[in-house]
């Protein structure tokens, strides 16, 4: 409820402001068909899902889709100019300062700073960095030395998603030339052939398999449609369990709380913890051991037991100024961050984008950690 009443709040605000910037004085149907326009907008996702209905395909409602993201970036970037500049002109105002923004250059300003951010997201929503992570630990054998994990998350392959996106994350993939690949969660937001097509650009391309977890929307969109997606993509999907690969690496994937929480009938309770189990512990304790999570939260179990924990779902904000709002959810950012325990966490700020086709100072990522040993060469 809180979250509808905010989206409500910040479309009332951006009509209000844009109202008093360019429609005063005029007649008062003006206002109100901007009115109907902006709220129109903002009930669309409500409205798509009523019409369409959860796992909607085809070129209306992949089109709607489209427009209610776009205008949820919109929205947001429209509400925070507008509070920047009252903020300013209530500062002035206190100062007794004439220098206040007139209400038509705050409009005008508005609509300038959508359409910049709107063209700079779209631009860096398609420059994927490439980074490599190098990791080292003693639990990985010197036959091992060099050995390459690619991971990708948060692709959200959808109606938003542009088809060159997924190619350029597959290239870059290719690229680091991966033993192994790995995906953090959310692959998808939607099946449709589009979705289907772009999920087989990612098939056969590490030579010792292709592991996937469950994310939230992997819950909202479907399981178990998710999962034939995943497999479309040649990924194979760990549902609180583990992989043991050659003899010296093991790799836990779990679902994510949000199955736990929404859906009794799911074997993952709230709170449950699957490799808390003398088996898992053993495997951990005797090879390079690596947790699959599509949160970056750590608990107790898993610093102590695991190696290296692989998580996304952040993507780093996405959208300033949202990305310091994130931080204050997850204040240890993304990247690397070795806990006091010996677990190595990286979060990754995810590879594609999720409602909104924009990122903004929160660029997408495929990340390369090359494994490297400590053992004494014999």
């Amino acid at each position: 409820m809180i979250f509808i009443v905010s989206i409500l709040l910040f479309n009332f605000y951006t009509w209000w402001r844009l109202r008093c910037a360019f429609l005063k004085g005029m007649a008062p149907w003006y206002s109100v068909a901007l009115f109907a326009v902006v709220f129109f907008l903002a009930l669309m996702p409500a409205t798509c899902r009523l019409v369409f209905g959860r796992q909607a395909t085809g070129w209306l409602a992949d089109s709607c889709t489209v427009v209610m993201w776009t205008w949820c970036a919109w929205y947001f970037w429209f509400a925070a100019a507008f509070a920047v500049m009252d903020l300013w002109n209530l500062g002035m105002k206190l100062c007794g300062r004439p220098w206040g923004i007139h209400p038509f250059w705050e409009g005008v300003a508005g609509i300038a700073i959508v359409i910049v951010a709107s063209v700079w997201g779209l631009v860096e929503a398609s420059h994927i960095r490439y980074r490599e992570v190098e990791i080292q630990s003693e639990k990985i054998p010197q036959s091992a030395d060099g050995y390459r994990i690619a991971l990708v998350t948060d692709i959200h392959l959808s109606p938003c998603l542009r088809r060159s996106i997924a190619e350029k994350a597959v290239d870059l993939i290719k690229t680091s030339k991966p033993d192994l690949l790995l995906n953090a969660g959310d692959f998808l937001d939607g099946a449709g052939r589009r979705e289907q097509s772009m999920a087989q650009l990612f098939k056969g391309l590490a030579p010792q398999g292709s592991f996937s977890i469950i994310g939230n929307h992997e819950v909202y969109f479907g399981v178990k449609e998710s999962e034939a997606l995943h497999e479309l993509g040649g990924f194979r999907v760990l549902r609180e369990s583990g992989e043991e690969i050659g003899d010296w690496l093991y790799v836990h994937g779990v679902d994510d709380d949000a199955l736990g929480n929404r859906y009794s009938m799911s074997p993952k309770k709230q709170g449950a913890v699957s490799y808390e189990t003398t088996e898992v512990a053993e495997k951990c304790s005797k090879r390079f051991s690596i947790l699959l999570k599509h949160r970056p939260e750590a608990d107790d179990v898993a610093r102590k037991q695991f190696d290296l924990m692989m998580a996304g779902h952040s993507h780093g904000g996405q959208l300033f100024p949202f990305t310091l709002l994130v931080k204050i959810k997850y204040p240890l950012g993304t990247g690397l961050y070795e806990f006091q325990e010996g677990l190595k966490m990286y979060t990754s700020p995810g590879t594609g984008t999720w409602g909104p086709p924009f990122r903004v100072f929160a660029r997408p990522e495929v990340t390369l950690f090359k494994l490297k040993s400590l053992k004494p060469k014999a």
